[in-house]
């Protein structure tokens, strides 16, 4: 019988993995320094804190002394475990009361409220509230889902590592069951359909309204797309030459190797000499001068919007600092407010998707490495529909990487997930079959379990009637879209499936990105899409949050633990910069550890060296492939910038 966790929209899918093995999907690395990520990104400025489980405490101790009373220690760890669920599943049940009773105050007047089932109630209160109230809520839901989904890992992570390491005195069958009834467990579900619900009824997706797809942004977007091009500030064009300088002296075998942070930015934000950090323009004049790989960092918005953006907010780089939008945060702000939070260039910060599509336009060569900020899982897979909703971008993205392990491997599971539902050949038609048999994907292309309601149908049983629909995409480019699922005609079951027997495509087949299918006369092949490299950020001193991990060039024997999961493995790792990666010894282990996996460097601007030397030795040397570089003016001596007449 397979293990059923819900730990998000692509749960069935994981399950099923499981089934076999008896493990989960996917094991998670450092979740302790996870859930403190996530603790921090939940309660930054909010008056009402959330509960979450103190998972690191209890954590210590079951790795007490084994020297204890094992009987004793087996009744304590079990009270204060039940303690946490206790205190979770009430802290989750007085802030859903407070959801709902928000909706229902609002439609008090409505007769047509009265005794609504939940999916026909959010109906009524976006008829009423408004789609701005409604976004809110949805923020609000998903906030507590993200709580219930880190409370319920936590508590049966630590039932798993007491069972392991006290295999004589296992309590799952004792605490399981409990965590499984519980709201924390059976609320997930719940909230993930109302999330979905909302989105829909609101005409939300995370990419199609973008600045190209509606007018009153088409201004905005030219500006950001002619800013690489037509402005003839000389201090500015003297740079451009000389950045086409410098790449016409990097050998073709190692310009792809060499990696724009942030793109073709000026560390110290001046936007007389090149365009800010993270900005359209400072991506399109890399990559049409010749550079192939910059690297970028996303926040999705309070709309959940995918846009571009380092700090947590804009304060560092809004044209005015004491906007009252400039100190909040990038998740509590909606992307039409963050139109109205100008940078110092003037231009608003972009949208992921309309740099991803210029990097499309530019050339095959053009791509995009994307950091996912720790405790952001919500990112991650937002990435994930967007890409699944516009395979032609998925070429665009080189790899994706982040600090925090646990949604790195996630993000994995997630593209595994689609990988598996779109080699099974998962009907693009809507399916007419009960709700309570069907698992639908909505329009971001999140795969959904079951939930028995939807607008104006109160029976469970019943075919849920058609959802308002869609206004039509402005898009240009083609995307796979999937219809309601049914669960037999593709072998997907609550009890028992396994899915072994799938070959499922390689994350990197050859270079043109193709999967050969056997061929059908009744339907045309198919290819299935790559999906990115994903990898792990490392820091090389003592870590200053608490997912990050540390590891040292002398010693890289931990790394192989951290990129393993039960069921696959990440791509490689994406290492801090350490002086002793100059010496042969360390450019030796570099080059072993290359052997198994991807290889990246990073430093920090201003502090660690950023020159050709140091890239040259590194890529001969090292076998490294990717190194990040704020392409400083001294980065080759021999390629000195022209004199500006400005003064």
């Amino acid at each position: 019988m397979a293990d059923i966790s819900f730990h998000g929209p692509i749960t069935l899918i994981l399950d099923c993995f499981s089934s076999s093995h008896q493990k989960p999907f996917y094991r998670m690395v450092n979740f302790g320094g996870h859930s403190k990520a996530v603790r921090a990104s939940l309660n930054a400025g909010n008056a009402e804190q959330l509960y979450l489980v103190h998972y690191n405490d209890l954590k210590a101790f079951l790795f007490q002394a084994h020297d204890d009373d094992i009987a004793v220690k087996r009744i304590e760890f079990s009270k204060q475990w039940q303690d946490a669920l206790r205190e979770a599943s009430l802290d989750l049940q007085e802030a859903l009361q407070e959801v709902w009773q928000r909706v229902f105050v609002a439609t008090h007047d409505m007769a047509a409220a009265r005794g609504a089932p939940p999916g026909t109630a959010l109906q009524h209160y976006l008829d009423i509230a408004g789609s701005a109230a409604a976004t809110e809520l949805r923020t609000r839901m998903t906030v507590l889902h993200t709580a219930a989904s880190t409370n319920f890992e936590s508590l049966r992570k630590l039932v798993k590592k007491f069972d392991k390491h006290h295999p004589d005195a296992a309590l799952s069958t004792t605490l399981l069951p409990i965590l499984y009834a519980s709201h924390v467990f059976s609320c997930q579900a719940m909230l993930e359909g109302s999330i979905q619900l909302m989105r829909t009824l609101i005409h939300q997706t995370a990419d199609d309204d973008d600045a190209e797809d509606e007018p009153h942004f088409l201004p905005l977007s030219r500006m950001d797309s002619e800013a690489g091009h037509d402005i003839q500030v000389e201090s500015r064009m003297h740079e451009l030459d000389w950045l086409r300088r410098l790449v016409s002296t990097i050998p073709a075998s190692k310009i792809g190797r060499l990696v724009a942070h942030r793109g073709f930015h000026h560390i110290q934000d001046r936007n007389d000499k090149r365009p800010l950090e993270n900005s359209l323009a400072a991506y399109e004049l890399a990559w049409t001068s010749g550079i192939h790989l910059c690297e970028c960092d996303v926040a999705l918005t309070k709309d959940e919007k995918l846009v571009l953006a380092h700090d947590e907010d804009f304060q560092r780089l809004a044209l005015d600092s004491k906007s009252e939008y400039s100190s909040r945060r990038v998740q509590d702000l909606t992307f039409k407010e963050l139109i109205s939070l100008p940078l110092k260039s003037g231009l608003r910060c972009p949208l992921l998707i309309d740099v991803l599509r210029s990097a499309h336009a530019i050339s095959e060569t053009s791509k995009l490495i994307i950091e996912i900020k720790p405790g952001n899982c919500e990112a991650a897979s937002a990435l994930a529909r967007l890409l699944w909703r516009h395979p032609e971008l998925c070429s665009c993205v080189e790899m994706v990487m982040s600090f925090d392990a646990y949604t790195m491997h996630r993000l994995r599971a997630e593209f595994t997930a689609y990988q598996v539902a779109e080699s099974i050949h998962v009907p693009t038609h809507r399916s007419t079959m009960s709700f309570q048999s069907t698992v639908t994907y909505d329009h971001f292309g999140t795969m959904t379990p079951p939930y028995a309601f939807t607008p104006r149908c109160s029976s469970p049983n019943a075919s849920p009637p058609q959802l308002p629909p869609r206004p039509p995409s402005h898009s240009h480019h083609h995307s796979l879209s999937f219809g309601n699922l049914d669960y037999a005609a593709v072998g997907l079951s609550l009890s028992h499936t396994n899915l072994s027997h799938l070959t499922l495509p390689d994350a990197h087949p050859d270079e043109n990105g193709a999967f050969s299918e056997p061929s059908n006369p009744q339907q045309p092949p198919r290819r299935l899409r790559t999906i990115p490299k994903l990898m792990l950020l490392t820091v090389a001193s003592e870590p200053k949050k608490p997912c990050e991990l540390c590891v040292s060039v002398e010693d890289l024997s931990p790394i192989a633990g951290w990129l393993q999961s039960d069921h696959g493995s990440l791509d490689g790792v994406y290492l801090q910069f350490q002086k002793e990666m100059k010496t042969t010894a360390g450019a030796s282990a570099l080059h072993d550890l290359s052997q198994r996996y991807a290889v990246g460097v990073w430093g920090y601007s201003g502090k660690d060296p950023d020159d050709w030397e140091t890239f040259h030795w590194l890529v001969e040397q090292g076998n490294v492939s990717y190194v990040n570089s704020d392409l400083p003016g001294n980065f080759r001596k021999e390629i000195v910038k022209a004199r500006s007449s400005i003064r």
